[in-house]
């Protein structure tokens, strides 16, 4: 699939890393809802709601993870 022209490209939306001597590629979920112009707590719901009726999607797919905001307190993201 071509990219439009004038849409810039997100080079950080996904990440790839070997493990293992496995390509595996991550995103995050501050990521996710950053590129389809979302609120996070929104994506965080529906990965919950995943985790609830998918749970061995949701493990195999999901690692609850954190990060610092702007006031320098944590927060929950997945990766």
């Amino acid at each position: 699939m071509l990219s439009k022209p004038n849409q810039p490209k997100n080079r950080n939306f996904v990440v790839m890393s070997e493990m293992n001597d496995i390509m595996q590629s991550t995103t995050s979920s501050r990521k996710i809802a950053k590129k389809f112009g979302k609120e996070h707590k929104n994506i965080l719901a529906k990965i919950r709601k995943l985790e609830e009726t998918q749970e061995e999607f949701s493990e195999l797919n999901f690692k609850p993870s954190s990060y610092l905001n702007k006031q320098n307190k944590e927060q929950v993201e997945y990766e």
